[in-house]
């Protein structure tokens, strides 16, 4: 008898180093290949549609019919269902009865629930599950903790994690089925439906475009004197390991055989925030109840200038928005910018979705976000010690550092990005718009305007509101 087994893809939309998928290969005869799409993540009219990123969506679609094309070449296809995956799961079984099931494990509050109620169905049923649980680290997760627990300072963290060994890459299966008669209830409308046809993402998904990047990684010689320069165009793997088109292992080994030490230690911040994320007790909040507490101003107004109109009146803060809206993406210097601007200059509180807090803005609007890393960053904006273990802000206040919007020529010194984004400012002098937060009164027929607020007083308020 046949022995098939399901491996239910996720977020590791590749067959390459796919662990879970790799496990099941050598335990049955055929695997049959599958990917739900939950109405809850996928569909716009539902509670959780407030986090749903359309250029995100699109990135997936993309990198699933790359999957399916890989899958092809292998004699085998991609095959989709649309409902609760619990549901899904349950009919699979009863109509196939397959011998295992796999997936990758997830962490963000959805995924733990889904995956409860897969695991049920699962036990229920007598079906053995294969779970591998570190596909988002370079090895077991528990291997990057401090005697059991996380680490809160990055330093530290780096240190122990580099003493950690990365497993070892695995290969593909070949084994997976061409056709099954009794594989039913498959979704057959258009995977292209479920996202917005006008977005336009900086990048194409797929394992296919990932590897480009990969295989150039060498010409990347030069990112630590140029990652903060706003024309400089970063790797943008981000959006690639989101979706698992490559894995965080084969990243890690071709970065660290580039020999590229300052883009190897961006490898270990994204594990130390999905760490961080997994092992805290709250994924929408502050690491130090501390920021919980104080006064926020989550001004209705000020948020909607931020985050939907990008007029500000600082010109660095609305270019960065504004590549934000047009190509669901963000220079990473310029995330450390608006999230600097928008918790210590507008006071909104990044976890407060419904004042338009920052972790909320960028789930909806970057294609590239990831619970983890979204969640790290906006609490190192936050925090004093910007989770790094060097003190920075105020004497006697725990507002850590802050980034003056006002100060941005270091990080665009010909004006390439501000003019990029903001054609408004096209017949100002460089000079003027470097200076625009004491000039834009010079310029009354210029439509963009001045500040919203005054940065000088906003920082004084920020350090008081922070003070110890």
């Amino acid at each position: 008898m046949t022995k098939i087994g399901i491996h239910i893809f996720r977020r590791d939309l590749r067959i390459y180093d796919n662990v879970a998928l790799y496990l099941l290969s050598k335990e049955v005869d055929k695997i049959i290949p599958i990917f739900i799409f939950d109405p809850f993540q996928i569909d716009l009219t539902n509670e959780n549609a407030s986090y749903r990123s359309d250029p995100a969506v699109k990135l997936m679609i993309e990198s699933l019919e790359d999957l399916d094309n890989d899958l092809k070449k292998n004699g085998s296809k991609l095959f989709y269902f649309y409902d609760n995956p619990s549901n899904i799961l349950e009919k699979l079984i009863k109509n196939i009865k397959p011998f295992k099931i796999s997936y990758n494990a997830d962490f963000s509050k959805y995924a733990l629930k889904r995956d409860k109620e897969m695991d049920e169905v699962c036990k229920k049923q007598k079906i053995e599950l294969i779970k591998f649980m570190d596909d988002l680290t370079t090895n077991k997760m528990e291997e990057f903790l401090n005697k059991d627990k996380v680490f809160r300072v990055f330093a530290a963290f780096l240190r122990n994690a580099q003493k950690v060994s990365v497993r070892i890459e695995v290969k593909k299966p070949s084994n997976f089925i061409g056709s099954h008669t009794l594989i039913k209830n498959q979704y057959n409308g258009s995977i292209n439906k479920f996202y917005d046809k006008n977005i336009n993402n900086l990048i194409k998904g797929g394992r296919k475009e990932a590897l480009k990047i990969l295989n150039k990684i060498k010409d990347f010689k030069e990112y630590e004197k140029n990652r903060n320069d706003l024309k400089y165009q970063t790797t943008h793997l981000s959006g690639y390991l989101k979706f698992g088109c490559i894995s965080i292992v084969e990243s890690f080994n071709a970065i660290k055989e580039s020999k590229n030490p300052d883009l190897l230690k961006q490898m270990y911040w994204r594990q130390f925030f999905f760490i961080l994320a997994r092992f805290h007790y709250n994924q929408y909040g502050h690491v130090d109840d501390f920021y919980t507490n104080i006064k926020w101003k989550n001004d209705i107004k000020e948020a909607k200038a931020l985050w939907e109109e990008a007029e500000t009146g600082y010109p660095v803060v609305d270019a960065a928005v504004r590549q934000l809206q047009d190509e669901g993406y963000m220079h990473n210097r310029g995330r450390l910018i608006v999230s600097s601007f928008a918790v210590k200059i507008l006071h909104q509180d990044p976890f407060n979705w419904k004042s338009y807090g920052g972790q909320h803005v960028f789930s909806r609007l970057l294609y590239d976000n990831c619970y983890g890393n979204n969640y790290g960053n906006w609490n190192f904006t936050v925090g004093p010690y910007d989770l790094g273990g060097y003190r920075f802000g105020r004497a006697g206040t725990k507002g850590g550092r802050m980034i003056d919007p006002t100060d941005f020529k270091k990080w665009d010194p010909d004006l390439y990005y501000v003019r990029k984004y903001i054609p408004e400012l096209k017949d100002v002098p460089d000079k003027d718009i470097y200076k625009w937060h004491t000039k834009w009164e010079n310029y009354p027929n210029i439509k963009y305007p001045g500040p919203i607020v005054d940065f000088k007083e906003r920082k004084d308020e920020w350090y008081k509101l922070t003070k110890k």
